[in-house]
């Protein structure tokens, strides 16, 4: 900053004493000559001024002008001087007053910089961090989009999965409703021929009891005609053990009365005779329970072959009622399999076993 005491005059004489040393007239050689002191700003226009004044005598002197013009012309020069040097000096001091204001508002200015800067630089670090978390949303957006898209793929996949088996549920129903109607018609069908041999079941089972009926007549007939002959081999028996006793009692008569011998002979050979009649009796007896005895293993044996019939039958209509079971069996299930479709996998070779026992028992 230019020091407030240096005037035109301070300038004229240091540039006249640089004019008569022969050096240059400068502002940097016009400041060293004044120690250094005033600013370049204040220097150079009392230099300018100095340089023109001294064109002006130079060529005052070289026109040879009077000396009281001169003398009137340098008066007038120097009061103009002074007054522009003091309005220099207030144009100076303005100056300084608008620099020193100047220079507060750039320290304003610059406080408010460092404070922008602060401001600037907290800013690029909540950008980064806010790159950064857009970074990181950028990446969960990603890994979302990726998760929608595996999502949307999944949902694809069940949509078609959902497909199928919505054909495989029309598919089961369709065979349902066919299974349904195959039982409808194989129930009519069984009901018939159950009827149909339930009817000759009775029939012949009533023929059967007929016969059995019959039979028993027959037994209770051979049974009482077995007790009559029984009876009648008994009193033989008992005849035969009679005439033994008195074929005895005559044998001791004949050794003890030998002289009664002719009448006892003849009376041994009527017994004799009686005694081969008794055993052609009792021959024809045996002979006739031997035959009864027959009869009797031959309706025994047509009783036990009516038994065999009967329970052959029975077996029959358990055997239909196994096939009916069965039957409803399979309609349960496909009704639970057209219910539970996951449950269809593990029904099937139950299902198959069933059809496969369904011939054997046919």
């Amino acid at each position: 900053m230019a020091r407030s005491g240096i005037l035109y005059s301070d300038v004229a004489k240091a540039a006249s004493q640089l004019t008569e040393l022969g050096h240059p007239v400068t502002v940097d050689n016009v400041r060293k000559m004044l120690g250094d002191t005033g600013s370049k700003s204040t220097i150079a226009p009392y230099l300018r001024q100095w340089r023109e004044n001294h064109a002006l005598e130079s060529e005052s002197s070289r026109l040879k002008l009077p000396p009281s013009l001169l003398s009137a012309v340098q008066s007038l020069y120097e009061g103009m001087q002074q007054e522009a040097e003091i309005r220099f000096t207030e144009a100076e001091k303005l100056h300084e007053e608008t620099l020193a204001s100047m220079q507060a508002e750039l320290q304003t200015l610059k406080k408010r910089l460092e404070e922008s800067a602060q401001a600037h630089q907290e800013a690029l670090m909540e950008l980064r961090l806010s790159q950064k978390e857009h970074r990181k949303t950028l990446e969960t957006l990603e890994r979302e989009r990726l998760q929608s898209l595996a999502q949307q793929q999944q949902i694809t996949l069940l949509n078609q999965r959902l497909s199928d088996k919505l054909q495989h549920l029309q598919t089961q129903e369709e065979q349902l409703q066919q299974a349904h109607q195959q039982f409808e018609h194989f129930q009519a069908a069984t009901m018939r021929q159950r009827q149909e041999e339930t009817a000759m079941h009775e029939g012949r089972l009533q023929l059967a009891e007929q016969q059995l009926r019959k039979t028993q007549a027959q037994l209770s007939d051979v049974q009482a005609q077995s007790k009559s002959h029984e009876t009648d081999l008994h009193n033989l028996s008992r005849l035969y053990e009679a005439a033994l006793t008195s074929q005895a009692q005559l044998k001791q008569q004949l050794e003890s009365e030998k002289s009664q011998s002719l009448t006892l002979k003849l009376q041994l050979q009527s017994s004799e005779e009686q005694q081969k009649l008794v055993r052609a009796q009792a021959e024809e007896h045996e002979q006739r329970q031997l035959t009864l005895a027959t009869e009797k293993a031959r309706l025994e044996e047509r009783l036990h072959m009516l038994e065999l019939e009967m329970q052959r039958m029975q077996e029959s209509l358990g055997t239909r009622e196994q096939e009916h079971q069965t039957l409803l069996s399979t309609v349960a299930d496909l009704s639970a399999a057209l219910v539970h479709p996951e449950a269809e996998a593990k029904e099937k070779p139950a299902v198959a076993s069933r059809k496969r026992r369904k011939p054997a028992a046919d």
